[in-house]
């Protein structure tokens, strides 16, 4: 004869947007499908106000049955409750020289403006865990910022391009002080990902403005904000014109009175502008990451470098809760995580299009098995979608879960 168990046991449930409010004494066949509520042991809601120490959560699914009922756990038994909300992620920003809202590059005739661009390397490395990248440009004997960071953002496309996923863009900033309209007849301008030629109606069009010349730079936009490219050649017959460098955006269609035109030669202030790009991420095989990375500059003189944003992975993002839902699948007995997890694709229920915040309830599991006393600390832990509203099933007063678990365990469980 033997016995079994599972120790030190984390689950997780992921609820969905509800539009409903809980109502105390509701049975578990009252919820709605990813709607999670507090229950007694013989079903019926929960409130904040309820002496029963024992409890079980539970979330709802299809026909009107529980997907899931947890372990029973005694008020007693709980170590903690914490709660975090959803945190968008956000991608890391480097700028050299002009950001778009301050910032120049400090000129020197014929000289070797250089980057070096340290990566962290997140699978194998021979370089204590970075890569280093480089581009550079050498300036002319009459330097000027539109020809220094127009060199520097195409000597960086064309070295980063040699990487097997894009995870760095790099755009050409320039301030707006000699922006000028676009010919009202030259109508929708087309910019495909990664070519250099756009088209037009009528590119060369000047009507109600001076039409685009060779040397101009075009903004995508009509703020400093927006990046420029700068044009090398017009074809009139075609309706084309020719960038510096390939657009570096998505495929798209702008009308005139959306973009700007640059004159050539303007002396506005320029800049490089560096963003950190959405890295692969296929679950059980590839973890959940940011690009991230140092930039260096050699012979820049007293040009402003600034960190415009830190990459952060969030909380309670999409990904995240994908990563904890594939982990977890160990203890339903999946044993192909590692060798060959597509034999049994994950089954997800987070939804892509939603920020999660984050409940974790751990308590210790105290029993009895043959003649040993064992403690398993177990954790529950819910991701809940941060839409909902005031009244939903976790923030409602006196049946919302946050409310029962503090009104229960005694321990402060704040709202988020």
């Amino acid at each position: 004869m033997s016995t079994a168990q599972v120790m030190n046991v984390e689950y997780l449930m992921v609820g969905a947007t509800v539009s409903s409010a809980p109502v105390a004494n509701e049975a578990f066949s009252d919820l709605d499908e990813g709607e999670i509520g507090v229950f007694s042991v013989d079903g019926l809601r929960r409130t904040n106000s309820d002496t029963d120490t024992r409890f079980v959560l539970a979330i709802g699914g299809a026909n009107s049955k529980p997907l899931f009922v947890s372990d029973v756990i005694t008020a007693a038994s709980v170590t903690g409750i914490t709660t975090k909300a959803g945190l968008a992620a956000t991608e890391q920003q480097d700028s050299i020289g002009f950001s778009g809202t301050a910032g120049s590059i400090t000129l020197t005739n014929s000289n070797l403006y250089m980057v070096t661009v340290y990566v962290q390397e997140y699978l194998t490395s021979s370089s204590d865990g970075r890569k280093i990248k480089h581009f550079q440009y050498n300036s002319d004997t009459a330097a000027t910022e539109e020809e220094v960071a127009g060199g520097l953002v195409k000597s960086a496309i064309y070295n980063f391009q040699k990487e097997a996923e894009k995870y760095i863009v790099f755009e050409m900033m320039m301030a707006t002080g000699s922006d000028a309209a676009v010919g009202t007849s030259v109508d929708d301008v087309v910019f495909t990902q990664n070519s250099k030629v756009i088209s037009a109606t009528d590119i060369d069009d000047g009507t109600g403005s001076a039409a685009f010349a060779v040397g101009d730079h075009i903004r995508i936009g009509t703020g400093a904000t927006d990046e420029v490219y700068k044009i090398v050649a017009i074809d009139g017959a075609a309706n084309t014109a020719t960038l510096d460098w390939p657009f570096q955006g998505t495929t798209q269609t702008i009308a005139d009175g959306s973009l700007a035109r640059i004159p050539a030669a303007s002396g506005e202030a320029c800049g490089v502008l560096m963003t950190g790009q959405p890295l692969s991420n296929v679950k059980g095989k590839e973890f959940y990451k940011k690009a991230r990375w140092e930039t260096r500059l050699k012979n820049f003189g007293t040009t402003t470098q600034v960190r415009e944003a830190n990459a952060d992975k969030g909380d309670g993002t999409y990904d995240e809760i994908l990563q904890k839902e594939f982990f977890l699948e160990g203890f339903k007995g999946e044993i192909y995580r590692k060798g060959e997890p597509v034999i049994h694709p994950l089954n997800s229920s987070a939804d892509s299009s939603k920020l999660y915040d984050m409940t974790t309830i751990q308590w210790s599991d105290n029993h009895v098995v043959g003649f040993t006393g064992n403690v398993s600390p177990k954790q529950l832990t819910l991701a809940t979608p941060n839409d909902n509203g005031a009244n939903d099933y976790m923030r409602e007063a006196g049946e919302g879960v946050w409310a029962v678990l503090a009104g229960l365990t005694g321990l402060t469980v704040p709202a988020v």
